[in-house]
């Protein structure tokens, strides 16, 4: 693909230097997407753990025997998922 500048870089030091940023024009964006992604997927990984964990908390509610403590356990577990689910949206 040609480039386009609005001056001549057909000469020696000028025509090294523009194809040596568009090289570095290209790692750049390269980076930038590669950190973005793996960004995104660190996000999602980090709230499918948090969704485990509200799974474990509630099912540790459930199998509590005193109806005081489980209600309780399961009140702070419901809190739990919404914090998560505010983590989320």
């Amino acid at each position: 693909m040609p480039t386009w500048l609005p001056f001549r870089f057909d000469y020696f030091p000028i025509k090294h230097i523009v194809y040596l940023y568009e090289c570095y024009a290209v790692i750049v964006v390269y980076q930038t997407a590669a950190y973005l992604s793996f960004t995104m997927f660190a996000m999602c990984e980090h709230l499918v753990l948090r969704f485990e964990h509200v799974e474990n908390e509630l099912v540790n509610a459930l199998n509590e025997q005193d109806r005081v403590i489980r209600r309780q356990k399961f009140n702070k577990a419901i809190q739990y998922h919404q914090a998560v689910i505010e983590i989320g949206a």
